[in-house]
């Protein structure tokens, strides 16, 4: 039952294009890209607490099709197949002002020391990036509302 309720909070961004998620209430300033459903919800559901919305990207190859003018942070699950955060951030432009975040397991270091080289603006092991997540949100989409 729970991974249904999962499911169904986070099946509406998956597959969507950003105009479609951009016609809800709110507008989408961070983009996760992840495919991990639990976690996924976790994050989505901790943004919307605090007032910021969110949008999933689950397939890497819709990476540039996701960008508008309101994105003003980039989440990476670094344990997503086929995601390249270097070939995503070399399309960005310097005058888009971008934050970037990345995180992955602590053990695949290999992983998050390329993440810091793609350029992104920190990199966290999943358990820090949980426990700080919060204030993590906060400090890259804006002050919203406290939690």
């Amino acid at each position: 039952a729970l991974l249904f309720r999962i499911r169904e909070r986070v099946r509406p961004l998956f597959g969507q294009s950003l105009a479609d998620m951009s016609s809800a209430s709110s507008t989408v300033t961070g983009l996760l890209f992840s495919q991990d459903l639990f976690f996924t919800s976790q994050i989505t559901g901790t943004a919307d607490k605090l007032g910021f919305h969110i949008g999933v990207v689950a397939n890497a190859n819709n990476a540039a099709k996701s960008l508008s003018p309101d994105i003003r942070c980039l989440i990476f699950d670094l344990s997503m197949p086929e995601l390249s955060v270097s070939q995503i951030l070399s399309g960005i432009s310097s005058d888009q002002n971008i934050s970037s975040l990345a995180y992955g397991s602590h053990v695949n270091t290999a992983l998050l020391s390329a993440a810091r080289e793609a350029g992104c603006t920190e990199v966290f092991p999943k358990s820090k990036f949980t426990a700080e997540l919060p204030a993590i949100l906060r400090r890259h989409l804006g002050q919203e509302s406290e939690v």
